[in-house]
């Protein structure tokens, strides 16, 4: 019956096309919700005390400030939004007003032809992702979308237009006394051009553009050196002589290793790193890798989504396909003054043992310092790691030790790669990482930074 009346009421010419206000739109879809309450209201069935007892609904702003008032405070809301079904503008602006950015994730009914109605209502015609885009951004909120509305709004324009637009849109929607300016010349290409969109919607220049760039960016291909998947077989036996232990030299191929180091040197000079609360700052000095963006020079991009290194992973570990984690990466270093780290196996993160592998990638190395190992046979092994060389470790496996620097650093990267994403008991425990700025290895990782910086 609502669809009828809907589709009756499109053809209405008095609410269709640029007639159609929002303030029109939304006296219809009052209607309806008034009509489907009424369709709600207890039968005859019930009490007289449940058809007389009146409904209150629930404060939203106060609600709101409950859930999103809270130390630490939050930096965004996900909330499910959408046309058929929005989120309460009263408990959104309680949000914004608290300095919290409203995020809109749709559901999959958000893209029905039912729904593009309601679009065509409200005068929005265009593919429906980017409808939604543009209806939750006039109302202070970004938004997520699923990916394969992102390809299904692409056409015959090629997901790289669509995406340049869908990117350009949540521009709008971010509180901008909350921002800081951002040097476009400076960044990376996706930073900029969400900076001069924000920038000319701020200054009245009116709509969002819907223009690719002049130039589609190049996707660098991350890779490993030829040598590095050549005898997988017999790498794999090696891995499991040693006690699930593994030492590589020449690992990445010369281009992805530059492209690691010369990110690992603008990582220490910038913000993009979060202190790790349970290294000491002299012995271990470093952190989580918190830069997500996608771009070529990403860490994420370079490493976890490097796919020769996955094969390497899966193919040596022999155990079946091996994934990136959803543990972040880690850069670390041992200064001139570290006296290493003691020996130990590797913490178990993930539920099932065999696949579940820590890696320490070097970097740069002028120290003395050596990484030592026990085999399966009981027989030591001492390293001193090159630049550009992996050790791929089994949790609960072969025991390992770092010795002291003896005045030189060695700077390292941890991630880990997993075959099952079933989290182990320990996995827990490092899911925290809150310390304050008394926090040696915080205040060492600021110092560095700002020594860094002025270099």
């Amino acid at each position: 019956m609502l669809r009828r009346r809907l589709l009756k009421q499109v053809d209405d010419p008095m609410i269709d096309g640029p007639q159609a206000t929002p303030a029109a739109i939304a006296e219809l879809l009052g209607g309806y919700i008034s009509q489907a309450e009424k369709a709600q209201l207890p039968t005859s069935t019930t009490t007289s005390a449940a058809r007389e007892k009146p409904f209150h609904p629930v404060t939203l702003p106060t609600v709101a400030k409950r859930l999103l008032e809270r130390t630490p405070a939050p930096k965004a809301w996900l909330t499910t939004d959408d046309l058929l079904r929005p989120a309460p503008q009263e408990a959104v602006q309680g949000a914004l007003d608290a300095g919290i950015t409203c995020v809109s994730l749709p559901r999959k009914q958000a893209f029905s032809d039912f729904a593009a109605l309601y679009f065509k209502m409200a005068g929005l015609t265009e593919a429906p992702a980017l409808a939604h885009l543009r209806w939750a951004q006039h109302r202070g909120l970004a938004s997520v979308l699923p990916l394969e509305q992102i390809v299904a709004s692409s056409g015959s324009q090629g997901g790289a237009l669509v995406y340049w637009k869908l990117l350009q849109a949540p521009a709008h929607s971010v509180d901008q006394s909350q921002l800081k300016l951002y040097d476009a010349e400076n960044g990376y290409p996706l930073k900029a051009a969400l900076y001069e969109a924000r920038l000319g919607l701020k200054s009245g220049e009116g709509k969002l553009s819907t223009s690719p760039p002049e130039k589609e960016p190049t996707v660098f291909t991350p890779g490993v050196s030829e040598k590095i998947l050549t005898g997988l077989k017999e790498q794999a036996k090696v891995f499991k002589a040693n006690d699930h232990i593994i030492y590589a030299e020449d690992f990445f191929d010369t281009a992805t290793f530059a492209a690691i180091k010369e990110e690992t040197q603008r990582l220490w000079r910038s913000e993009d790193i979060e202190a790790n609360c349970n290294l000491d700052g002299t012995n271990r000095l470093g952190g989580y890798i918190t830069d997500l963006l996608p771009h070529n020079s990403s860490l994420y991009h370079l490493i976890y989504g490097n796919d020769p290194f996955r094969h390497w992973v899966s193919a040596v570990n022999d155990e079946g396909p091996m994934w990136p984690s959803d543990f972040p990466i880690e850069l670390r270093e041992y200064g001139s003054q570290s006296k290493g780290m003691g020996c130990h196996p590797d913490l178990q993160m993930y539920k099932v043992p065999r696949k579940d592998l820590e890696f320490a990638f070097t970097v740069d190395n002028d120290s003395r310092c050596n990484v030592s190992f026990w085999d399966a046979a009981g027989k030591l092994h001492l390293v001193q790691t090159k630049p550009n060389s992996l050790m791929m470790v089994g949790v609960n496996a072969a025991t390992h030790c770092v010795s002291s620097t003896e005045g030189g650093t060695r700077s390292i990267l941890k991630f880990i790669y997993v075959g099952d994403y079933r989290k182990s008991d320990e996995f827990w425990h490092y899911t925290s990482n809150e310390c304050d700025d008394s926090n040696p290895n915080r205040q060492m990782l600021s110092d560095r930074r700002a020594q860094r910086q002025r270099e």
